[in-house]
C-alpha cells in the first residue's frame, strides 16, 4: 500500500483474514483489504492516513503503546448541543466536547474531529455527512429480528433495518458496516474484542452449562453417606420441584445450600446427580475461573450466568465450586475487586423472584474464609458437611465406582474397606484406575485381584503420611 500524507494514527493489527482489522488508538477499529505484495500479520504495528486512503507498516520504533495520534481528521455530525456538543462519528463512536462560545455549533452540524479529538472545527458546506468519505468499520450483531438488526460497535449498540444487512449473518459473527449503515459481509463467526485477551460475556457464560441429558448418572453412582445423600436430595429436589406447593403454604423456598468437607468427598458428583434427576439445568463454576483481572469482567460474567440460568424453561442448578476463592470475608485490607465479587453475589442471591426456579449450590473446605454475609440465612440457608468416609462408607464407595467396571474373579471389597481407613472417595476411586492400569499394560480386558492389590500399593504410596486414620461416623 502506498504512503499517504504524513498525518497519521496509530493501529494495531487484529485480524487479517478475510480482510485487514485494525484497532486505531482512539478505541475506532477499520477494516482494509490486505496487500497481497507485502501482507500485514497479526499484531503488526501500522500508520492510518487520514481517511484511511492509506495504511503503511510502521517503523520498528513506534509501538502501540507509546505512539500519539496525530492530527488527521474524521468527519462527524452534531447531535447535541446543551450542556456539552455531542458528536457522531462516521464510525459509530460518540464523543464530546465543550462548545465554542464565539461561533458555536448548531445541531446537525459537520464537523471535522482532528487526532485525539483535540480539536473540532466546522467543515466546509460542501462537506455533507451522508456523502462525506468514511470507512467500514467491524460490528458485532446482537440481536436478528425480522425488520431491524441490533448491531454493536465501539461499546454502543446501533439499529440497522434488515434489509440492509447481508444474508448468512448469525447472532455474534463480527461483520463489516459500511457509511451507508449497511451489513455487508461477515468478517468472522465470532466476536472480536477491542482487547485481545477479553471475552464476550454472553458467548463465555454459555461455557459453564453442562448438558447432563445424555449422561448416564444415577444415584448408585454415588457411594456411602447415604443419611446425608437423602438431606441433600430432600433439601434441594423440593425447592425446584414442589415451588407451586411452597407458595401455597406462604414460604419462600431456599436460595442456597454449602457443601463442606475435605476434596475428594464427592461434592460435585452429588450436585451433579440431583441436577440430572430433577432434570435442572445445570452450571459449573470453578471459583477461580470467573475472576479477572479486568475491571468488571467477573461481575459481568457471573451476572449473564445467573440470567442464562433463570431464562431457563426448566429449572436450574448453580453450583459455585471453590467458592472461597471467590466469596472470601471482606475486611479492611480486602482488594476492591473481591469486595465487587462479594458484592455482586449477595445482590444477585437476594434478587431471585418467587417464581425463579434457580438454587445455588457451593462448595468449600474453608468454611470459615467465606464471608459471613453469605452464610447467614436466606442466602446459603443449609449448611451440610461431608466428613471422612467410616467403613460403611468406604465399602459403598467402592462397590458404586466399580459397578461400570469389568472386573474378573473375586475382589475382597470389605478387606479393602477395611486397609483404607480414612481415605476419600476420590482417592478410593484411584484405585480403580489404578488396577485397569495394571490391566491394560498386561493386554487384558477385565481387572483382576492381583491387579487392585498393585493399584493399592500404588496410590498408597502416593498418598500424603497420615500420622492417624480418620474413622468419623455421619
Amino acid at each position: 500500500m502506498t504512503s499517504g500524507p504524513t498525518a497519521h494514527v496509530v493501529g494495531v493489527v487484529r485480524e487479517v483474514d478475510p480482510e485487514v482489522v485494525i484497532e486505531l488508538r482512539s478505541g475506532m477499529w477499520v477494516t482494509v483489504e490486505n496487500d497481497p505484495v507485502d501482507p500485514f500479520a497479526k499484531d503488526d504495528v501500522v500508520f492510518v492516513e487520514n481517511n484511511v486512503d492509506s495504511v503503511r507498516r510502521a517503523p520498528k520504533s513506534a509501538t502501540w503503546e507509546s505512539d500519539r495520534a496525530a492530527t488527521g481528521h474524521i468527519v462527524g455530525v452534531v447531535r447535541e448541543v446543551a450542556p456539552e456538543v455531542v458528536i457522531e462519528l462516521r464510525s459509530g463512536m460518540w464523543v464530546t466536547v465543550e462548545n465554542d462560545p464565539v461561533d458555536p455549533f448548531a445541531k446537525d452540524d459537520v464537523v471535522f474531529v482532528d487526532g485525539n479529538v483535540d480539536s473540532v472545527r466546522r467543515a466546509p458546506k460542501s462537506a455533507i455527512w451522508e456523502d462525506a468519505k468514511a470507512f467500514r468499520v467491524p460490528a458485532i450483531v446482537r440481536h436478528l429480528g425480522a425488520k431491524e438488526v441490533i448491531l454493536e460497535i465501539n461499546g454502543s449498540l446501533h439499529l440497522v433495518k434488515r434489509k440492509k444487512v447481508a444474508k448468512k449473518v448469525a447472532v455474534g459473527d463480527t461483520v463489516a458496516f459500511d457509511p451507508n449503515r449497511r451489513v455487508t459481509r461477515v468478517l468472522a463467526n465470532h466476536p472480536i474484542r477491542a482487547r485481545a485477551d477479553s471475552f464476550d460475556v454472553e458467548s463465555e457464560a454459555r461455557r459453564f452449562k453442562e448438558e447432563l441429558a445424555s449422561v448416564d448418572l444415577t444415584f448408585d453412582d454415588f457411594g456411602g453417606y447415604r443419611q446425608l445423600v437423602g438431606q441433600a436430595k430432600k433439601l434441594i429436589e423440593t425447592p425446584l420441584l414442589r415451588r407451586e406447593q411452597l407458595a401455597a403454604i406462604g414460604t419462600a423456598p431456599i436460595k442456597g445450600v454449602l457443601f463442606t468437607g475435605a476434596p475428594g468427598t464427592g461434592k460435585t458428583l452429588l450436585a451433579r446427580i440431583i441436577a440430572k434427576h430433577s432434570g435442572a439445568a445445570f452450571y459449573l463454576i470453578s471459583g477461580p475461573e470467573i475472576t479477572s483481572k479486568w475491571v468488571g469482567d467477573s461481575e459481568a460474567l457471573l451476572r449473564r450466568i445467573f440470567k442464562d440460568a433463570r431464562d431457563q424453561d426448566s429449572s436450574a442448578i448453580i453450583f459455585i465450586d471453590e467458592i472461597d476463592s471467590i466469596a472470601s470475608q471482606r475486611a479492611d485490607d480486602s482488594n476492591e475487586s473481591s469486595r465487587r465479587l462479594v458484592a455482586q453475589l449477595l445482590t444477585l442471591m437476594d434478587g431471585f423472584k418467587p417464581d425463579d426456579k434457580v438454587l445455588v449450590l457451593a462448595a468449600t473446605n474453608r468454611l470459615e474464609d467465606i464471608d459471613s454475609a453469605l452464610r447467614r440465612p436466606g442466602r446459603f440457608d443449609w449448611i451440610l458437611d461431608f466428613p471422612s468416609p467410616t467403613d460403611v462408607d468406604r465399602l459403598e464407595i467402592l462397590a458404586a465406582s466399580s459397578r461400570r467396571l469389568s472386573v474378573s474373579g473375586a475382589v475382597d471389597l470389605g478387606m479393602l474397606a477395611d486397609q483404607t481407613a480414612g481415605w476419600s472417595a476420590a482417592e478410593l476411586t484411584s484405585i480403580w484406575k489404578e488396577a485397569a492400569l495394571f490391566a491394560a499394560e498386561d493386554r487384558r480386558a477385565s481387572i483382576a485381584a492381583e491387579d487392585v492389590d498393585g493399584a493399592l500399593a500404588r496410590v498408597r504410596r502416593q498418598l500424603p503420611a497420615r500420622s492417624k486414620p480418620s474413622r468419623s461416623t455421619v
